[in-house]
């Protein structure tokens, strides 16, 4: 099961009234399971760099299987390593908190990155929006 545009509409939604729940602005990607982006949503406020950053994120969830939190721990253990992959990736992947994988249907189908916020309240909304589609 792919992740249509429909899916990832649902996903952002879901993302942005999280976010302005929190009184954040917010830019939110969505990448299939390849890493392809499928949607990007930038709110009116949001920096103008988080719709990149949001995009990095959501494609090394995605690639990873892996909640941003999770990837940022294993940065942290081994530096060189990631940061190796990272340089490999021209910058493409973001090992930080608020990105999450997207599972449909039990299987996985893409990654959702979200940037405006703390590190953990970018969290708290990517692994909120992961779960819209379900």
């Amino acid at each position: 099961m792919g992740l249509s545009l429909e899916d990832a509409m649902k996903v952002v939604q879901t993302g942005m009234s999280k976010a302005q729940g929190l009184n954040l602005k917010v830019s939110i990607a969505v990448v299939d399971e390849e890493g392809y982006l499928v949607l990007l949503e930038r709110m009116d406020g949001a920096s103008w760099i988080s719709p990149k950053i949001s995009e990095s994120k959501a494609k090394a969830s995605s690639a990873f299987r892996r909640a941003g939190s999770e990837l940022l721990q294993m940065a942290q253990a081994t530096p060189v390593f990631w940061s190796g992959v990272s340089s490999l990736t021209q910058g493409g992947l973001v090992f930080g908190k608020g990105g999450a994988p997207i599972t449909k249907g039990g299987s996985h189908c893409g990654g959702v990155g979200v940037s405006g916020g703390t590190g953990d309240q970018d969290e708290v909304i990517a692994l909120e929006a992961a779960k819209a589609v379900g």
